[in-house]
């Protein structure tokens, strides 16, 4: 993708104008502009809601037209927008990098979900009578997780190994999050990898046993937006702009978990009851390449990527100049 010097110097003219409330002048007085916008619809992808609902989109004048793709995985999204259905999507990062070091010609534009071992929001359960207490006592068993690709398969290769586990001993099985609990309960499958808030309310039957995420790192952004490069070569500014609220929406959403929950909500129909032993998701502000890198080199170690990939190079220029 390249990106025009004239464009940079138009975006850091813009961001000069950067006024008390962290919005620049110029996204404050913009005239609307559509955007197509798709999320899976989930509590660590839903930044999009709070953007919307907190009017940080209109703030930067940004129509946000936005799908909700509850079957979509990460692969789906990176074909609905490099095919043009989209403007700009979420998926994980392991998605996301596969496609790009396949030749797909997509950036990412915003962090999305970030893990931090402060507020654990991924798990592997067993039953409450389950012997299973190490990486060595899963040989010979049944793990669900909801991609067989994903970062949930890839951390809990990590974890195993780690503990004494012999990956080779090891049976995955894709499952979806809604059916896990049930399928571990009654002895269908020994173990499940599962995010908030399914992961809480399963703990009536079950218990946590691992927090396999923590050996990736114990901070790092799991899921972040994205855009094709066509589109944002043609589109630079309406992607800063992108950039910018989320930033600003995702930063209320961490200091706002209640009212965040609330907006989730409204817009994904998970009550709030089911929400309220979660521990809440917290969200990126800013694309940080240390903060990325962990996924990537243990993705890398694991197959799930052809060579070793650098975060500095996923990260759309055009965004170059938002400040934090």
């Amino acid at each position: 993708m390249h990106v025009s010097r004239a464009a940079f110097v138009r975006n850091a003219a813009a961001f000069a104008g950067v006024v008390a409330s962290g919005a620049p002048a110029w996204a404050q007085t913009a005239a609307t502009t559509t955007m197509k916008i798709g999320t899976p619809g989930q509590q660590g992808n839903a930044g999009v809601y709070y953007a919307q609902d907190m009017g940080y989109f209109k703030r930067v004048g940004l129509d946000a037209a936005i799908t909700t793709l509850s079957k979509g995985s990460g692969a789906a999204v990176v074909a609905a927008v490099t095919g043009g259905t989209l403007d700009c999507g979420e998926a994980d990062l392991v998605s996301f990098a596969a496609a790009h070091s396949h030749g797909i010609k997509i950036s990412l534009l915003a962090p999305s979900a970030f893990w931090t071992d402060a507020a654990p929001t991924q798990g592997v359960i067993v039953a409450k009578a389950s012997p299973i207490r190490t990486g060595r006592d899963f040989n010979g068993k049944t793990i669900g997780v909801p991609s067989l690709e994903g970062i949930s398969r890839i951390s809990m290769n990590a974890w195993l190994e780690a503990n004494g586990g012999d990956l080779a001993a090891v049976k995955f099985v894709e499952i979806p999050s809604a059916s896990a609990t049930l399928a571990v309960a009654r002895g269908t499958i020994d173990a499940s990898v599962l995010t908030e808030p399914t992961l809480s309310n399963a703990l009536v039957d079950c218990r946590i046993v691992a927090a396999p995420l923590d050996v990736v790192a114990k901070q790092f952004i799991e899921t972040a937006w994205f855009g094709s490069d066509d589109w944002i070569a043609k589109n630079p500014q309406l992607a800063l702009k992108f950039a910018l609220a989320m930033r600003d929406a995702q930063r209320w959403a961490n200091t706002n978990p209640a009212l965040a929950a609330g907006i989730y909500e409204k817009y994904s129909g998970v009550t709030a009851d089911s929400m309220k032993n979660a521990v809440h998701t917290r969200y990126g502000d800013v694309l940080v390449p240390a903060l990325i890198q962990p996924v990537l080199d243990v993705a890398f170690k694991y197959h799930a990527l052809p060579q070793p990939i650098a975060a500095k190079d996923l990260i759309s220029p055009a965004i170059a100049t938002l400040p934090r």
